[in-house]
């Protein structure tokens, strides 16, 4: 009958065992899907950053393209401006 606890006191030590090595399994797998996670989180936010100084670029080089198509159309303007005097005194 001591025999038969003291296997039972075994099996059960051994069961203990590997339940704690499994928990400190478990314990590393979610220290690192947390630490994923962190990353994961660290990208978006500098995707975001990057998204909005590529708007704001964006932004500004439409700015600059209205004004050049502005100048553009000033100086065709006067330069068909000048043709067309030029044409009149000759």
């Amino acid at each position: 009958m001591s025999a038969t606890i003291a296997a039972a006191v075994e099996e059960d030590g051994a069961a203990n065992q590997e339940i704690a090595r499994s928990v400190q399994r478990a314990a590393a797998g979610t220290a690192e899907v947390s630490s994923n996670v962190s990353g994961i989180s660290q990208a978006a936010t500098d995707t975001g950053c990057v998204a909005t100084r590529l708007n704001v670029a964006s932004q500004r080089i439409g700015k600059e393209v209205g004004t050049l198509r502005s100048e553009v159309e000033k100086f065709g303007t006067a330069g068909l401006e000048l043709t067309l005097s030029m044409t009149r005194e000759e």
